[in-house]
């Protein structure tokens, strides 16, 4: 009965979460979380709602839990503010401190903001109950918490911004937070265009002098099962051959949305590309992407990424949304120095001709928990940035040049 729920539903569950989380690696974990519990619930389910409604409660419960979670490794003793999207604002400063931002504003974003926060209205509540549109509220709820965010960047007590909208609004979030001279944690992608990246540059390189420091979300780097991969692999050329079973998206949803979201490939596959870019200890120079279909759009989602990193090393990057759910959803293989390394979903790491070296197994751990304590780490104590700034960029403009590449077919040089 499970395995029929699952093929029904799990996809629903997994669409639920990512509104909730904005980030599809921790939805796809928390999807698999709500599925191990409902497992072990299911003859408490007495069929008062529907299953679904069932599963999106255990859901919200298991997404609760982990918010709970990350919010204790990331406390510090000092304030740390967080950017959520259109939802909410969600910050760490006192209610009351919030609720005086608001009783300052002026009319009518005054009203709307209480009702959005004080009563948890949907914008489209709001909206009938002061006689304007849902898209009207949404842009006056998303001016009003413009104020409140420009003002908590004045609180000296506020050292981090974690910036986790959705992906068109983190490159003006950033350059806010840096020229607030506030250490900055942005979900990837770090932007969507060339125009954005140079801006943030060279802000960046400004606010560095104040021992200011910028991480990108590229969490699976410091997953045990990489630092470990690249340990056996040791320093010398390789191939890479990474697959993301990344599944379906229906086009509607905003990720697709080019001004939005960027797509999947500059959004999502950075994730990879910055992953090749750790094991090979390099920085790409070329890229070449090719893409499934006759007349492929820029926002596919089905590609072929081939990577050339200045080092010699060579990777190939495969980011799919036609696959089986059933498969694992991520691969990583490395060759080199007569040794093979298979990575698999981030579960088991199995190496081949690796002296005292055949197998690593636990639970799935991409890499989120260490990246976010070292974070706390570093905020605490001070230091270098967790990923040097100049992979960043690399990794940004490679992204930028597989979209290049599709549109021109050739090969695409990042300088």
């Amino acid at each position: 009965m499970i395995e029929e729920i699952y093929e029904m539903y799990s996809r629903k569950v997994f669409l639920f979460l990512l509104s909730k989380t904005n980030n599809e690696d921790i939805a796809e974990e928390l999807t698999q979380e709500t599925f191990f519990q409902a497992v072990q619930c299911i003859d408490r389910f007495k069929g008062n709602s529907s299953i679904l409604t069932w599963l999106c409660g255990i859901a919200k419960n298991v997404w609760l839990k982990d918010l709970r979670k990350r919010q204790e490794i990331l406390s510090t003793n000092d304030h740390i503010q967080e950017i959520a999207d259109e939802k909410e604002v969600n910050v760490q400063w006192e209610q009351k401190e919030i609720l005086q931002l608001i009783h300052n504003m002026n009319e009518p974003i005054r009203e709307v903001m209480y009702l959005r926060l004080v009563s948890n209205l949907s914008f489209a509540e709001i909206g009938e109950i002061i006689g304007k549109t849902e898209n009207w509220t949404r842009v006056t709820f998303f001016r009003g918490k413009q104020k409140i965010v420009k003002e908590i960047l004045k609180d000296e007590a506020v050292d981090l911004v974690m910036i986790t909208t959705r992906h068109n609004l983190h490159a003006s979030m950033v350059l806010d937070a840096l020229r607030a001279e506030k250490h900055v944690f942005v979900e990837k992608p770090l932007c969507l265009n060339q125009a954005e990246l140079n801006e943030i540059t060279e802000t960046y390189r400004e606010a560095q002098k104040n021992g200011v420091t910028l991480t990108v979300g590229y969490n699976r780097r410091f997953s045990p099962f990489a630092v470990k991969m690249k340990q056996l692999a040791g320093s010398g050329v390789k191939n890479i051959v990474a697959t993301m079973n990344a599944g379906f998206i229906p086009s509607e949803v905003w990720v697709h949305d080019l001004k939005v979201g960027g797509g999947r490939i500059i959004g999502e596959a950075c994730h990879f590309i910055d992953l090749c870019s750790f094991f090979a200890g390099s920085k790409v120079v070329a890229v070449c992407m090719n893409a499934m279909g006759e007349n492929p759009e820029e926002n596919t989602d089905n590609a072929s990424i081939l990577l050339r990193y200045e080092n010699g090393t060579n990777a190939a990057i495969n980011y799919f949304a036609n696959g089986s759910k059933s498969y694992s959803k991520e691969r990583v293989e490395i060759y080199t120095q007569e040794k093979t390394l298979v990575l698999d979903n981030w579960r088991e790491l199995k190496g081949y001709g690796c002296k005292g070296f055949s197998k690593m197994k636990k639970g799935m751990d991409k890499g989120h928990t260490a990246q976010f304590a070292l974070l706390n780490d570093r905020i605490r104590k001070g230091g270098e940035a967790l990923i040097p700034f100049d992979s960043i960029v690399n990794t940004t403009k490679a992204s930028f040049a597989c979209i290049d590449s599709l549109k021109q077919n050739k090969w695409i040089e990042v300088e």
